[in-house]
């Protein structure tokens, strides 16, 4: 396994860069401009569940995916964060509303950064942890069950790893029920999804207290943010470093996707 704190190993099977694009703290302050240009947008079906997030967010419709040859100006290699703000933007420019207001923490985005050490570095934690496990993406909200499909595309396209996501109520419901194969406390890996300095969804404690009951380790990540809106851009950051992380970390280039080549759908 490479050494995560060493970001010539980090970086070495990373052809397009998307560490370096995952490192820009001003990438929803970039897609607020380009929007307000008025540019039409135009975006692969791989990101039609971030326009569905933006969709509830902004309570705006979005466009449709592109159909045909027509090149898409988004597609799963643009950040997430950059494509929901411009969704977002897009969205209230069309509708003639001001555009959506959006801060992020930069000292929390930077010390998600190869540069920052694993131990003070939530991003790098999480992937070690994740590592030879399969993620089961608890969104700790209603509202984050889009977040967390990103979650799982990421780490699925990005690490070429199984993974998996379910909503608040489909962890209540479901995945509560679920008794698990002797060898799962030791493959899996449930990863809550949270708002920091909000309480927790009601049951959540419950659920909490049966994973450990039955010995399923859980990770819980929370994310700062006013808004809601705030909270999903910081998600998108952190999960998009961790999927880099894990392709790192499993020897792959994030942008190779081989099975895909294989079966022509890349």
């Amino acid at each position: 396994m490479i050494d995560l704190d060493d970001p010539q190993q980090v970086r070495q099977l990373d052809r397009l860069g998307l560490q370096r694009v995952a490192a820009d703290p001003h990438l929803p302050e970039q897609a607020l401009g380009a929007a307000a240009a008025g540019d039409p947008i135009t975006y692969a079906p791989e990101v039609a569940g971030l326009a569905r997030l933006a969709a509830e967010l902004s309570a705006l419709p979005m466009p449709a995916p592109t159909t045909g040859d027509a090149p898409s100006t988004l597609t799963f290699d643009t950040h997430p964060a950059y494509t929901l703000a411009t969704f977002l933007a897009s969205s209230a420019r069309m509708a003639g509303g001001p555009p959506p207001q959006l801060s992020v923490n930069r000292t929390w985005l930077h010390a998600l950064r190869p540069e920052t050490p694993a131990a003070a570095n939530m991003a790098k934690q999480a992937a070690l942890r994740l590592y030879q496990h399969v993620p089961l993406i608890w969104s700790g909200a209603p509202w984050l069950e889009g977040v967390g499909e990103e979650w799982r595309l990421r780490i699925l396209y990005y690490a070429e790893s199984a993974a998996l996501a379910a909503g608040s109520e489909g962890m209540q419901r479901l995945w509560s029920m679920a008794r698990f194969p002797n060898f799962w406390p030791n493959g899996v890996v449930v990863v809550h999804l949270a708002e920091q300095e909000r309480p927790a969804v009601p049951g959540s404690e419950a659920l909490a207290a049966i994973l450990a009951a039955r010995r399923i380790h859980r990770l819980e990540l929370a994310a700062p943010g006013a808004t809601r809106t705030e909270v999903a851009i910081h998600h998108l950051y952190l999960a998009n470093w961790i999927a880099l992380y894990l392709a790192a970390l499993y020897q792959v280039d994030p942008a190779d996707r081989v099975p895909l080549q294989l079966l022509g759908l890349a």
